[in-house]
Order: C-alpha cells, then sequence, then structure tokens
C-alpha cells in the first residue's frame, strides 16, 4: 500500500487517502466528484501560462496580485475561483508560492485573499 501524498488535478488540494481506494491509489488524481467534473480545461491552461509568465518577470520578493489576473480575463465569481485553483497547482509544482496573511503557507491551506510570489 502507497501512501504519498497526491494533490488534486483540479484545486489543487491534498487528497487524504482512503481504505476503499487502496487498491486504486495509483489511479486517483481528483479529491472529490466535484473536481472529476471540473478537470482544467484550455481557459485553465491559459491562467496558468499568464500566471507563470507574471511570475517569471516578478523579482523575488514581490508579489502578484490574482485580481490582476482575473481583470485580464475577465470578471466575475468562476475566474477568481480557477485564478485561485491555478494558482495553488502551480504551488503544488513549485513554480510559485501562495501567501495567506503575509506568510507563505501550503496549498491545501490556502484561503482567499491570497497573492502569489515567485519561488524562493
Amino acid at each position: 500500500m502507497n501512501r504519498e501524498e497526491k494533490m488534486c488535478a483540479t484545486c489543487g488540494r491534498a487528497i487524504q487517502w482512503r481504505r476503499r481506494w487502496a487498491e486504486r491509489w495509483p489511479e486517483i488524481r481528483y479529491c472529490s466528484n466535484r473536481c472529476r467534473g471540473a478537470k482544467p480545461n484550455a481557459l485553465d491552461r491559459e491562467i496558468e501560462a499568464r500566471l507563470v509568465d507574471a511570475l517569471s518577470s516578478t523579482p523575488r520578493g514581490q508579489r502578484i496580485d490574482p485580481d490582476e489576473i482575473c481583470a485580464a480575463l475577465g470578471s466575475g465569481p468562476r475566474f477568481e475561483e480557477r485564478v485561485f485553483h491555478a494558482s495553488r497547482r502551480l504551488a503544488c509544482r513549485g513554480l510559485g508560492e501562495l501567501i495567506c496573511d503575509g506568510r507563505v503557507v501550503a496549498p491545501s491551506d490556502a484561503r482567499r485573499p491570497f497573492a502569489l510570489s515567485p519561488p524562493r
């Protein structure tokens, strides 16, 4: 039984191991049915690309305001949620760090409001 930590491919949260998944654990990619139904699509890949571009042009110690990315794409809760999830996925891959209340937090612990900064 291999219980290595996994991150959800949609929202970037840690997936908790469950006994009923023991035989299928290597195949598990999503933390919930909601995330399985909302798999990242072309818009999510575009958001990630914009975030990566912003991170690459941001000096260390500086922060990216996710509201600026939302404003460039559109407005509304739909874009805010997608930018939040994209930021978590990037942090899981080590491409950025999530900052909440002035400190770096793990992707699973991130809450809004948040900022994104280049990795140290």
